[in-house]
């Protein structure tokens, strides 16, 4: 095998894998889960261990650095973001590295050494989870969901499932690549490369029916996106020019709810830090918000004004009257006589919270507190680094929430931001009854970049998981409506100020994970390294014992 041979074979195995996402083209997605990673192993034969372990490090590097090129955006980040991008990039590198000198040390690809490579990679994919706020964004799994009937394999075992089958179907490959006369070890190649899809096609027609059947009904819902950029939601030291003030910010919201007035609808869905000030600071002249909702409604939303008391309204000594955003809210969901979610920060007992409220008409909100905070942006790791985030404007933090919640007469389980990528936070809401997922989300951070279409991947995902609909409201991002099948019902495109008026069907149903959640998987992955590893030190033993 030449070296020009083996330097195609990696650009394309390279081509493959990096841009192997929805984000990037999704043609290479079952490409890269079929064959692209087995032709990187089978030509690093030829080069020394040491060479095919750096070629395997620089290989996979590039393919992180493709994937997570969201983290380049440095508009609203600054440059430390490059350094985080970097440091992730070589963690994954390393990672594989380290794995694919595993697979040159295995001397023999049965059927238990492929499985207990499947777990040790599954393995280190799942450890990617509990560092620091965790980091999901790259398992090699979401290749599986570049194509709906692939992607409903993650109904078993979630996406960390998806990442076992690719690597299993890969490693299948390179043994056949090693045995090329063997048909049997072509023939279970195959096998494992069209499961999911002929799964998903019969998982996708059964639950057709079955939904056709017993005809649930749909949820009539108005997702908000305000297409407001960080700079003109919050004033940015250096960029108040851009600034937005908050009543025009509200007018712009209920122009495009205006439009709706007169639909029946179950739900309002407003975006994570949908406006400044939070849920409950008193900041608003009274007489001046009630002025802007006649204008969008008529005089007669005057009706649904909620009471003059707290979190609503505070009388200010020489000042008089002022209300809060959750009286905005609270009338919009008077007014529609609908829930209505929304994500605004909260300060209690000295701690602020990154929260979803629900709104109902004539009750308290209720309300879910963000449990995974990213570092720097809502909470700092280590006490060092204050200093950095305060070069950035960033003074105050959040405390994380402790628990998942169910919400509203939906049933409802909200999701904020980053939370969407974690398959255990979403799964324990499905657990606690709910039947309609909730994503509040601002890409902002990161406007001109692809972070907003592998977000929305994670979301469709989390649909099939769990075998709910997803809804998802952005300030800057995608904002859409999936259905329980991971089916894009309806989005707006990114960056696009509006509403949307969909109808979701309701039809969910109860999937493996979400019964078990990534317990049993991680258990089997644990089992198998345990069994090869068992395997070796037996054979090692004996192989002394002999000589």
């Amino acid at each position: 095998m030449t070296l020009f041979f083996i330097g195609i074979c990696q650009v394309v195995s390279f081509i493959l894998v990096a841009l192997g996402q929805n984000a990037w083209h999704s043609w290479c997605g079952p490409l890269a889960a079929s064959f692209a990673f087995a032709i990187h192993w089978k030509t690093l034969e030829g080069l020394s261990e040491r060479q095919a372990s750096w070629v395997s490090f620089f290989w996979f590097l590039g393919v992180s650095l493709v994937q997570l090129s969201w983290m380049t955006d440095t508009e609203y980040q600054g440059f430390y973001i490059l350094i985080v991008y970097f440091l992730i990039a070589l963690a994954c590198a390393w990672q594989f590295s380290f794995f694919s000198r595993k697979i040159r040390t295995t001397s023999k690809l049965d059927g238990l050494s492929i499985l207990g490579l499947c777990g040790l990679w599954t393995l280190m994919e799942w450890s990617r989870l509990y560092f620091l706020c965790g980091f999901a964004f790259n398992f090699v799994g979401l290749s599986l969901s570049c194509h709906l009937f692939s992607l409903q394999m993650a109904s078993f075992f979630g996406i960390l499932g998806l990442s076992f089958w690719v690597i299993m179907t890969n490693l299948m490959g390179l043994r056949f690549l090693k045995s090329p006369r063997s048909t049997f070890f072509l023939c279970q190649w195959v096998f494992v490369i069209f499961l999911p899809y002929v799964y998903g096609m019969g998982h996708i027609a059964y639950h057709d029916y079955v939904k056709e059947k017993k005809g649930d009904g749909s949820y009539l819902a108005v997702l908000i996106q305000t297409g407001l950029l960080p700079s003109q939601k919050y004033q940015i030291l250096e960029r108040e020019e851009e600034f937005i003030h908050p009543i025009l910010q509200w007018r712009s919201v209920l122009e495009e709810l205006a439009t709706y007035a007169k639909q029946k609808m179950d739900l309002v869905v407003l975006p994570e830090a949908a406006f400044p000030f939070g849920f409950d600071r008193y900041v608003y002249e009274k007489q001046v918000v009630q002025k802007e909702l006649m204008d969008a409604f008529g005089e007669g939303v005057s009706e649904s004004f909620p009471a003059d008391k707290e979190p609503f309204v505070q009388k200010k000594l020489g000042i008089g009257l002022r209300v809060s955003n959750a009286y905005w809210i609270q009338t919009l969901s008077n007014f529609f006589h609908t829930q209505v979610m929304a994500g605004l920060d909260v300060e209690e007992l000295g701690q602020n919270y990154n929260s979803a409220f629900s709104f109902e008409p004539g009750l308290l909100p209720e309300r879910y507190d963000k449990r995974i905070l990213l570092p720097l942006a809502e909470y700092i790791p280590f006490e060092g680094l204050r200093k950095l985030s305060r070069r950035y404007g960033i003074e105050s933090f959040f405390t994380a929430g402790t628990q998942a919640e169910v919400l509203g007469p939906n049933k409802i389980s909200p999701s904020i931001c980053y939370e969407e990528l974690f398959s255990s936070i979403m799964q324990e809401g499905r657990e606690m009854g709910a039947e309609l997922f909730v994503n509040l989300t601002n890409d902002g951070w990161f406007p001109f970049s692809r972070l907003s279409k592998q977000h929305f991947t994670q979301g469709l995902i989390r649909s099939v998981e769990n075998g709910v609909p997803i809804i998802r409201s952005c300030s800057i991002g995608v904002t859409a409506a999936v259905d329980s099948m991971g089916r894009v019902i309806a989005k707006l495109e990114e960056n696009q100020k509006g509403a949307l008026y969909v109808s979701v069907p309701k039809y969910q149903y109860r999937t493996l994970f979400s019964h078990w959640g990534d317990a049993p998987l991680i258990v089997l992955c644990f089992s198998f390294c345990f069994i090869i590893y068992g395997k070796r030190v037996f054979l090692r033993s004996r192989s002394l014992r002999h000589s």
